[in-house]
């Protein structure tokens, strides 16, 4: 990896910010701009939000082609994704969008790293679950879409939720269960933030700082063991994560919006015939 990674920057071209270091193929200038426009952004909420900003910059490497992304990437990544960080050094590494073929929003994904990158800083040397690092990442990048809420939904009614011990250290390699386990991690954060508030979040981060233990933490601030957490969860997930409650929830508003445009629709259509009756009478 030494050595790919000595050409990759041999060959790029870096611009050094305040708070970042870019590194890119002068092909992806243009795809650099538009990371670098979305990072100070995110990178500021979200140092806000956990009231701490890391000491050195983080270092994001954008990548243009596949060989060179595998050959700096850790083994066992998974070929759907599209990027990756690495918090004890500070660094991230991008996919060129032109690499990738579904549908990712960059600005979404710029966050989401960054968030494992502040938070793996605020928290040096501590083991973090990845069910609660991923969901918190989600959750500052905002990247619950439209539709999850179903995938939650039919792991409920399928009886196949995937333990979050199953999911503390890593993450299945399929993507429909990458998927789930990412939603479900999102899940988590949520049913924190709504159940007990989203200073609670905050407080939990701080005690494992304090204690070096996530189990600590939350029995600390949550008043639940690890093991309670998850039950207390899954009850919650189960209430609000049923068809019925996601049908409501997701499409209902939709559906209103759908009635509200047929009925002007229905409604312009007669009244230009009611105009076009009275201007054009009927012998």
């Amino acid at each position: 990896m030494t050595g790919v990674l000595f050409l990759f920057l041999f060959l790029s071209i870096t611009d050094t910010l305040d708070h970042f270091i870019f590194t890119y193929n002068e092909k992806d200038r243009v795809n650099a701009k538009s990371v670098i426009k979305y990072a100070e952004p995110a990178f500021l909420r979200i140092c806000s939000e956990f009231q701490h900003t890391p000491s050195k910059p983080i270092s994001i490497y954008l990548v243009s082609t596949h060989s060179e992304f595998k050959e700096l990437v850790k083994d066992g990544f998974p070929d759907w994704g599209a990027g990756c960080a690495y918090p004890a050094r500070s660094l991230i590494i991008l996919k060129s969008p032109k690499l990738v073929k579904k549908n990712v929003i960059f600005q979404t994904l710029v966050a989401h790293e960054i968030s494992h990158c502040v938070l793996g800083d605020m928290l040096k040397g501590i083991w973090i679950p990845r069910w609660f690092d991923e969901g918190i990442a989600m959750y500052e990048s905002h990247e619950w879409q439209f539709g999850e809420g179903f995938i939650l939904s039919w792991a409920n009614f399928t009886n196949s939720i995937i333990p979050l011990s199953q999911i503390e250290r890593v993450f299945p390699q399929k993507l429909s269960e990458a998927r789930l386990a990412y939603v479900e991690s999102f899940s988590t954060i949520s049913f924190i933030i709504q159940e007990f508030g989203r200073e609670a979040l905050l407080e939990t981060i701080k005690f494992m700082k304090e204690t070096t233990s996530f189990d600590l933490a939350c029995k600390k601030v949550l008043g639940l063991s690890k093991k309670d957490f998850e039950i207390e969860w899954l009850k919650w997930a189960k209430k609000n994560h049923s068809g019925f409650v996601v049908l409501l929830k997701d499409f209902f508003p939709y559906m209103i919006i759908l009635i509200i445009f047929f009925l002007v629709v229905f409604f312009t259509l007669i009244q230009r015939k009611s105009k076009f009756s009275s201007k054009h009478p009927q012998i």
